[in-house]
């Protein structure tokens, strides 16, 4: 285990307790990270199809996909839908380039994915 991620598991384990279980209603967790960066916007959208696999499908097998700059919080996300069952949804996505047109270099793009995770609720009888 890299050295970094020792300390990415000591974060999810010292975070993941508060987000489980009871009293888990009184936290919200924020995670802040901008994703694909100095690209132009071909390759900001393939790096960003990458990531979309990572909100399809939240987990350590898929954290890798999510090209940020926040890797240890993507880490604790990851953990925490391995620990919990969580799934993800992206509520938006943008580009710099999309936001301001006018200003950004477009060989310099940078994205954001505007999501959230959640428990998904338990499958009835008869349901998919």
């Amino acid at each position: 285990m890299a050295e970094d991620e020792g300390l990415e598991r000591l974060l999810a384990d010292s975070i993941l307790p508060l987000l489980e279980g009871a009293g888990a209603e009184k936290y919200f967790l924020l995670v802040s990270t901008d994703f694909c960066h100095h690209r132009d916007a071909a390759a900001t959208a393939r790096s960003d199809s990458l990531s979309r696999r990572f909100f399809a499908n939240p987990g350590m097998g898929t954290r890798a996909l999510a090209g940020c700059d926040n890797a240890p919080g993507m880490f604790v996300l990851s953990a925490l839908a391995e620990a919990n069952g969580r799934a993800a949804c992206i509520l938006h996505h943008a580009t710099s380039l999309d936001i301001a047109p006018g200003i950004v270099n477009p060989a310099d793009v940078t994205s954001y994915f505007f999501s959230f995770m959640y428990r998904p609720p338990p499958l009835r009888d008869g349901q998919p």
